[in-house]
């Protein structure tokens, strides 16, 4: 960040032009076609990125539902399968279904997290996987 000195007629009109919590940069920002300080951050994050917070291992999109007793598990740009669930006390059901989701997911490439957010998506539906 750098700091410049502007002449008061530059100031007013920076202020004529600003909206409700706007900023000076955000005007100027606005006026000379840049993009946010938000969106610029996120412009130099490559497809596939590493990290942790906003930064991702996965190299595609994964969608784990829980929809009318059925696991569907779908990848961006990829056939999605489903799995039929029976009642969410039979947990050993629902350890196979898991188990084949999880290698279902594996095959396409399915980072841990991802595998991971498959058991969440049948524990948020009730289907509680007891490790024994």
């Amino acid at each position: 960040m750098r700091t410049s000195r502007i002449s008061d007629a530059v100031w007013a009109a920076i202020a004529e032009r600003r909206k409700f919590g706007e900023t000076a940069d955000t005007v100027l920002r606005r006026a000379f076609d840049l993009p946010s300080e938000s969106d610029a951050g996120r412009a130099q994050i490559p497809s596939g990125r590493r990290g942790r917070g906003n930064l991702r291992y996965a190299e595609k999109r994964m969608s784990p539902r829980v929809e009318a007793g059925q696991l569907s598990v779908a990848f961006e740009q990829s056939p999605a399968n489903h799995w039929d669930l029976s009642h969410p006390s039979k947990t050993e059901d629902a350890k196979r279904v898991l188990n084949e989701a999880a290698a279902f997911a594996r095959e396409h490439g399915a980072t841990p997290g991802q595998v991971n957010a498959i058991r969440k998506a049948l524990t948020e539906a009730g289907y509680h996987l007891i490790r024994r």
